[in-house]
């Protein structure tokens, strides 16, 4: 372990301890008699960091006492984000898009070579032989983009994003809003708007792709409508659950209203 991580696993120790303790006190009958409180009133002392949070345990006769829990976040918020279905009536397809994620990909050197791990230091990973292709750390998902220019309204922000991603330039009508919900829960616990789009052949102006000098390497790619839930639901596609939860939504909503064929 890293030398900075002695003192925080201590503090854990000493909390799971903690609470081993309160779970034998509550079944052993100190407690029964009423439901046990685990609301947390956290406070924010720094932005991004969770230094304390008090909590309640029982005490030797079944009394409440307060007590202090340090929680860490593992990184600082990050700010919100739309993401856009995007269904092109043209053809009958889904625009989507393809683009490599780090993150997966070192999930994917962890779940091949478990052994780069075991000792995490730049020259072990540099020794690493038998690379894998970047090909593993591609992921199929919506149109999306973080909420960084507060002058704008999230749907505009959203057309930005489809424009520069996927080339259709949708006007803020075009958009219908689906919903909202937390996303990264683990990590970020940033809220993401998604919206539907519907564009035509005639609405494209470009050719998508994002932008290279943001590092970002977008590829466009269409999914049929008649072969969109066999694509959610087919694992060697590694996907989003936005993808998922968008085209079941589409499949409840406005598949039944389409013409029939």
């Amino acid at each position: 372990m890293k030398s900075g991580g002695v003192e925080e696993m201590k503090m854990y120790q000493d909390w799971a301890e903690r609470e081993r303790r309160f779970s034998r006190q509550v079944k052993n009958g100190h407690n029964s008699e009423r439901e046990v409180e685990y609301t947390q009133r956290v406070t924010l002392k720094l932005p991004g960091r969770i230094l304390a949070s008090e909590a309640v345990e029982v005490g030797e006769h079944g009394e409440q006492l307060p007590r202090e829990l340090p929680l860490l976040l593992p990184r600082p918020p990050e700010p919100a984000s739309v993401s856009i279905l995007i269904f092109n009536t043209s053809r009958q397809c889904f625009v989507v898009v393809k683009q490599f994620r780090p993150a997966v990909y070192m999930c994917e050197v962890e779940r091949h070579h478990p052994q780069v791990f075991q000792n995490q230091d730049k020259e072990s990973f540099s020794c690493l032989e038998d690379t894998l292709p970047a090909v593993v750390g591609v992921t199929y998902e919506l149109c999306a983009g973080i909420v960084d220019k507060p002058d704008l309204s999230l749907e505009e922000i959203a057309c930005g994003e489809v424009l520069e991603e996927c080339g259709y330039r949708v006007a803020v009508t075009d958009l219908r809003r689906i919903t909202s919900y937390r996303s990264g829960v683990g990590l970020t616990g940033s809220r993401q708007t998604l919206f539907y789009a519907e564009v035509t052949d005639q609405m494209r102006t470009g050719e998508g792709g994002g932008q290279p000098e943001e590092g970002e390497l977008i590829e466009v790619v269409e999914i049929p409508l008649e072969d969109s839930m066999k694509f959610a639901y087919d694992e060697t596609f590694p996907k989003t659950m936005g993808v998922i939860f968008s085209f079941m939504w589409f499949q409840n909503n406005i598949a039944p209203k389409l013409p029939k064929k």
